[in-house]
């Protein structure tokens, strides 16, 4: 069984958690965080008073805050072996640093030609800043993609004290990703 919980404030973060560890972090709207959750886990509990998702959610507003760089809870990662590699470098990735999705691929053992691969696996991190997905940015510096926004991964970077370049064309080009990809998701509802 799953279970989960919401953290209010500006910015808004969903938890949920196995019986061996936190399994998502997301952002976003609590009916669409159920949903994908009863989709791949079955049974859902919401439960706000869990003393894992307490440790976990005071981690996170801690670090949100600034006041914390580190995260100390378990994880229940689920992927493909390649997908679990990646997230694993990602965790090596330090606090306050960036790479770019080649240097990533490097870093993992796998080589450059893989940085589309990496970018893949980057985008299907259940777990986002405590798996630090953010801190992946493009070649020339800019900043991308993030699943949960440009705006929000530049905050995080900020956060921070990551260097990164961000530029119109680098925000007009996920913008156009963004509004595509939620033309597909319609278009299959």
């Amino acid at each position: 069984m799953i279970v989960w919980t919401s953290i209010k404030g500006d910015v808004p973060v969903l938890l949920a958690a196995s019986s061996r560890g936190l399994c998502r972090l997301s952002f976003g709207g609590e009916s669409a965080f159920e949903r994908e959750l009863k989709a791949e886990f079955g049974e859902i509990v919401r439960k706000d008073a869990d003393t894992f998702l307490l440790k976990t959610a005071g981690q996170v507003k801690r670090y949100l805050a600034g006041s914390q760089r580190d995260f100390t809870v378990d994880l229940d990662l689920r992927g493909t072996p390649f997908q679990l590699r990646v997230w694993e470098g990602l965790r090596l990735v330090p606090y306050g640093r960036t790479c770019s999705y080649a240097d990533l691929a490097e870093r993992i053992g796998w080589p450059r030609h893989a940085s589309r691969a990496i970018g893949q696996a980057n985008n299907r991190n259940p777990v986002a800043i405590i798996v630090p997905c953010h801190r992946v940015i493009a070649a020339d510096g800019t900043l991308g993609g993030y699943g949960a926004g440009l705006e929000l991964k530049e905050r995080l970077l900020r956060l921070e004290g990551a260097s990164f370049r961000s530029t119109p064309q680098s925000l007009a080009r996920f913008q156009i990703r963004s509004e595509s990809r939620a033309r597909r998701a319609g278009a299959g509802q």
